[in-house]
């Protein structure tokens, strides 16, 4: 089993944190065989204690405070459309107020990996066969 550093374990609840609110859904690995284990929202995000709290079918809670037992799914940037690669231009650039926007919200929605965690073995990559969020 590969044991993150405290810089990957940061990452990954810095990402899982910001996307609570969009239903991230998380999966949990086996320690043995490092195979990922269904796919369930993440409810809450302790970092202080470096801990993902997500609940399952039968309304039980689980936390894990082992960071290398939990991976996010999300989709890799190639996976965008058109349309959300447009959406996320505008949202990049200033809003009407004269602020500047933050596409990493939107790319949070959408579950899209920005900071690249599936690339690192830190997330599970959505396809077709494994896409929790339809």
């Amino acid at each position: 089993m590969r044991i993150l550093n405290e810089q990957e374990e940061t990452l990954v609840l810095n990402d899982i944190c910001a996307r609570l609110i969009h239903g991230v859904k998380i999966a949990k690995v086996d320690i043995m065989t490092e195979e990922a284990q269904g796919a369930y929202e993440a409810i809450s995000v302790n970092k202080d204690r470096k801990t993902v709290a997500f609940d399952t079918p039968d309304c039980v809670i689980h936390c894990y405070r082992n960071m290398e037992m939990v991976k996010p799914y999300l989709r890799p940037m190639s996976s965008m459309t058109d349309e959300e690669q447009y959406i996320c231009r505008i949202k990049g650039g200033e809003d009407l107020a004269g602020g500047v926007g933050n596409e990493s919200d939107y790319l949070n929605s959408i579950h899209v990996d920005y900071r690249g965690l599936i690339e690192k073995g830190l997330a599970i990559e959505v396809t077709e066969e494994n896409n929790p969020y339809k």
